[in-house]
């Protein structure tokens, strides 16, 4: 049944024990009763099946007010009238029990020294123990367990929260440690860890598409996290899907420019629709002809040292992640792709290959292949997941005369990748190990892996800081 307004005479009736009668076109009179107040309507309305859907609720001490916002949501209002305005009565609500809240609920005005919420007694906030690495959902504390190892507190997507979301960290034991970052930075810092040695917390709210510390224990207690971006001179390329402002998508999400972060402007395009791969949230999805070009000598060639990190996955054999372009030419390819025997992966240069190199972790799981190649020591290297899956000694490569586009996504002819890519980090430098650990380590914790690294690795429990 739908009605316009209720008038009260007094105060409601208890229905069970008492008549009502009603106007079901325009209004609906209650007779006095033992109820207390006004808000029992709300009661009523429902156990009767009475929707509101706009007009007034109305007894001689204020009014409940069914509307529609400018945006179209419906609202209900309280409202005191009558005797004592702004003083008593004043508008309340009680709840003898439990109030769920499904979405959000805002309390107060925009009036100066106005008082948003009262609470007389006791109030509670969710909160999460924890001993493993997590992402933050419904619980606005989490608590380190004390018996927990090093751990990473992954925080929500700050631009889905929306602004004034408040979240604590709190160790509850002096031993660990507790890396807190997200997609977001927090107060400009790519992420806090939590140190060693002390019982910290970190008390942060979100706003403008950022988090902003609110509090912090003591100093001392906390590091800003490393990323590739405080080495980034010696960055040459470096994609991140992640980095939702530098993958720029049409229609269907499909993905024409993913921008490159190093600063050396090596964007990554694809003008064919057709050839265009989409946009996942944290990740550039590729199926079936997908691919996407940079410019020629982006890609590393077979003469020049180099270290390659690529975060992504692919489905079945012979599906190219990158190359430089250059085919046909013996030993001037730079391409790398799964294999065509079992969990296996090939870098080839035409002519030099290394093939076949059997890996520790399936490559339709999401992992992290590095390539490196080193001129000083004539080799070629792949690890996965930052464990060294095999070497090629006594390599030499071959001049790139050529002026191909480089590719990702594809390699040769019909490689293309059917799977997902959601980072490349490429340095042209000699192959560093404690450059290529940090990278392996920034990696790992971002993309939640890091149980992957192996034992022994110097960030297999927590991720590089400054």
């Amino acid at each position: 049944m739908n009605v316009d307004s209720f008038q009260i005479e007094e105060t409601l009736c208890y229905f069970p024990t008492r008549p009502m009668m009603y106007n079901t076109l325009k209004a609906g009179y209650f007779h006095r009763g033992p109820c207390l107040n006004t808000l029992c309507v709300v009661v009523c309305l429902m156990v009767l099946g009475i929707r509101m859907t706009h007009g007034d609720v109305k007894s001689r001490t204020g009014t409940i007010n069914f509307d529609r916002n400018n945006d179209g949501i419906s609202e209900m209002r309280l409202n005191s009238t009558g005797l004592g305005v702004g003083v008593s009565p004043q508008s309340k609500l009680h709840v003898g029990g439990n109030a769920i809240i499904t979405d959000s609920m805002s309390v107060g005005s925009s009036t100066v020294g106005s008082s948003s919420l009262q609470v007389e007694g006791t109030f509670g906030m969710s909160f999460q123990t924890v001993s493993s690495n997590v992402t933050v959902g419904s619980h606005s504390i989490i608590l380190a367990d004390s018996s927990a190892e090093n751990l990473t507190v992954t925080l929500p997507d700050v631009n889905q929260v929306g602004s004034g979301r408040v979240y604590i960290v709190k160790k509850t034991s002096p031993l660990n440690e507790v890396s807190i970052s997200g997609d977001a930075n927090i107060d400009g810092l790519s992420g806090v860890m939590l140190t060693s040695g002390s019982m910290g917390h970190l008390n942060i709210i979100s706003g403008s598409g950022n988090w902003y510390i609110r509090s912090i224990s003591g100093d001392g207690v906390y590091e800003e996290l490393w990323t590739p971006g405080d080495v980034l001179s010696s960055i040459d390329v470096w994609y991140d899907a992640s980095d939702t402002s530098t993958v720029l998508a049409g229609a269907s999400d499909n993905v024409y420019q993913w921008n490159d972060k190093s600063g050396n402007s090596n964007d990554a395009a694809q003008g064919v629709s057709t050839n265009q791969p989409t946009q996942n949230s944290d990740s550039i999805i590729f199926a079936s002809n997908d691919y996407l070009e940079v410019a020629h000598g982006v890609m590393p060639d077979t003469t020049e040292a180099s270290m390659v990190f690529i975060v992504g996955l692919a489905t079945s054999t012979i599906e190219g992640f990158l190359s430089n372009g250059r085919f046909s030419q013996g030993g001037s390819s730079y391409s790398y792709r799964t294999s065509n025997a079992g969990q296996s992966v090939t870098w080839y240069s035409w002519g030099n290959d290394f093939a076949d190199v059997p890996i520790s972790t399936p490559y339709s799981n999401l992992s992290i292949h590095g390539i490196e190649l080193s001129m000083t020591g004539s080799s070629v290297k792949i690890y996965q997941n930052a464990t060294l899956e095999g070497t090629k000694s006594s390599y030499t490569g071959a001049a790139n005369g050529g002026t191909e586009l480089g590719l990702i996504g594809k390699t040769y002819n019909t490689e293309f990748l059917n799977g997902e890519i959601s980072e490349i980090i490429v340095l042209k430098q000699e192959p560093d190990v404690d450059m290529r650990q940090k990278i392996e380590g920034f990696l790992a914790h971002k993309w939640g892996i890091q149980a992957n690294l192996p034992a022994g690795h110097p960030f297999e429990n927590a991720a590089p800081t400054k």
